[in-house]
């Protein structure tokens, strides 16, 4: 089981904490102190995070392979205005492909005290098939988590950066029994990558804005008319597929390339 660790190789600038020991495990970690109360915007090659201003340290994905990676700290001046505080560069050479999807980051934050990785282990306890796992784990999804229409219309309807900050926590969909998008996938994540299985969350549209997962699974299957590649990555898309019961059509969507795109990967 994978977690993130401090390390010693930091950089302290414009109140930010940014700790890049980690880079052949696909993370770093960054926090911020908080001076004021305007919005701290993290970016690591163009992807942006927003930083918690009360020092809580975030884990970041490094989910551009092999390369140097651009680090820029902002902060915010008014409305959608930013100033930079600080940048670097950092060269990363990761141990495999894989290292950023089997760990907790911003997008699924889990330990091993958190629920969602002692339901994995309770639903996968004495398997070890990867997509056995799988299997267990999104039925479990699907039969425990409803879609949250309240909340999907009330960020639609919630003036334009109200939610900037709000992030999916795969314990409480847990809790709540429901979730949207963007949470089906984060919880997919979180015990996917707790057990092992290398699993991306996809952001970006397909039928309009919309999250999803990659898997990684060694040997493959078949779940609702989804058929899952051996050796390779694979889409799953539990909110469409929770809503439409194994509609032939929807799987055919979800396994047709062009009709998702991807804006990044968490």
């Amino acid at each position: 089981m994978c977690f993130t660790k401090k390390g010693e190789t930091i950089k302290k600038a414009a109140g930010a904490v940014i700790d890049y020991s980690n880079t052949a495990d696909g993370y770093i970690l960054v926090s911020h102190d908080g001076a004021d109360s305007k919005k701290r915007i993290f970016r690591i090659n163009g992807q942006k995070f927003t930083l918690p201003l009360d020092g809580r340290e975030k884990t970041l994905p490094l989910c551009f392979g092999d390369g140097t990676y651009a680090l820029e700290l902002f902060r915010q001046i008014d409305g959608n205005r930013y100033s930079v505080l600080t940048k670097m560069s950092i060269d990363v050479k990761l141990k495999s492909e894989f290292e950023p999807y089997l760990r907790p980051n911003t997008y699924c934050e889990y330990t091993a005290d958190s629920k969602c990785v002692a339901v994995a282990a309770e639903v996968c306890k004495g398997i070890t098939s990867d997509f056995a796992k799988f299997e267990k784990i999104y039925w479990y999804i699907l039969d425990t988590v409803e879609y949250d229409t309240e909340l999907a219309k009330k960020i639609s309807n919630a003036p334009s950066g109200e939610y900037s900050w709000w992030l999916p926590e795969p314990d409480s969909v847990i809790m709540r029994g429901k979730g949207i998008c963007w949470e089906y996938a984060s919880l997919c994540a979180a015990m996917c990558r707790s057990q092992g299985i290398p699993c991306k969350i996809c952001v970006g549209h397909a039928g309009g804005y919309h999250a999803w997962n990659d898997i990684f699974l060694k040997v493959g299957g078949e779940l609702h008319n989804v058929h899952y590649r051996t050796n390779d990555w694979s889409r799953t898309d539990l909110t469409y597929l929770d809503s439409s019961k194994g509609n032939i059509n929807i799987a055919q969507m979800i396994m047709t390339d062009n009709k998702y795109t991807i804006d990044y990967y968490g």
